[in-house]
């Protein structure tokens, strides 16, 4: 018996000193443990960049630390003087800039924010609803489109039209829906050969584009109609009403 407890605790001794002389393992990677996130600093990014590159009033809400792998960044919510309605705004820190050595990054920069698509919607569908036209036959229906571009961040000012948008060839990307009433819709009808020739003069735009047909019932198309952005009814709308077809 003391034979064997003996062994047991020699085990034990050489665990506790085997574990001992490893190094402890960082939970974040490249020195991350030492940094933090300055959100008044935050504050006033998100704030002037709205506001500059926007021209409205913007008031940072919430901001929470999030991770992806084991890299940190920040979440936030943000409002305009435009309406009530709550963006989101993703923040990541500049790597390596604690350079006064107070734990709190330096640098940070926007990587992504959808108040751009409540912004570009209206030209967007405009656009859209003009090409939707040219090309089909639908009648009794509504457009939502949403453009952008690569780096759209990056740029200081919102595109002025579509057309900047559309030179940017194969860095433009749009989302594009059409919203049409049930008493249009037929199950024998064939969307995809109607559709065709608006696909066509899409693909010929060099594009990257997602195209949908949602159709709705009497009553939630009239609700739909009433919605004015892409922004909206993606977030608000979409998934909460009827889809009965869609064109992928």
């Amino acid at each position: 018996m003391k034979k064997k407890f003996m062994s047991v605790v020699c085990m034990l001794i050489s665990i506790l000193c085997f574990t001992s002389c490893q190094p402890p393992m960082s939970l974040y990677p490249d020195g991350m443990e030492n940094h933090d996130f300055d959100f008044d600093e935050i504050e006033e990014l998100v704030t002037n960049y709205i506001e500059d590159k926007y021209g409205v009033d913007c008031e940072m809400t919430t901001g929470s630390v999030k991770r992806v792998g084991g890299e940190k960044y920040v979440s936030a919510h943000f409002k305009t003087s435009e309406n009530d309605n709550e963006y989101d705004v993703t923040i990541y820190p500049e790597p390596d800039t604690d350079s006064d050595g107070d734990g709190f990054y330096d640098s940070y920069c926007i990587k992504a924010e959808n108040y751009y698509s409540y912004y570009v919607s209206p030209m967007s569908a405009e656009w859209f609803d003009e090409v939707v036209s040219e090309y089909t036959d639908y009648t009794n229906y509504k457009v939502f489109a949403s453009l952008g571009y690569n780096d759209v961040n990056k740029d200081p000012e919102p595109p002025s039209d579509v057309d900047y948008i559309l030179n940017k060839k194969s860095d433009a990307s749009g989302m594009l829906r059409i919203i049409l009433s049930e008493e249009y819709y037929s199950p024998d009808r064939n969307f995809e050969e109607e559709t065709q020739r608006l696909l066509d003069y899409l693909n010929s735009l060099e594009l990257s584009y997602s195209f949908r047909i949602y159709v709705y019932d009497k009553e939630e198309f009239e609700t739909v109609e009433q919605i004015q952005t892409y922004y909206e009814f993606n977030t608000e709308i979409r998934h909460y009403l009827s889809m009965y077809y869609k064109v992928k």
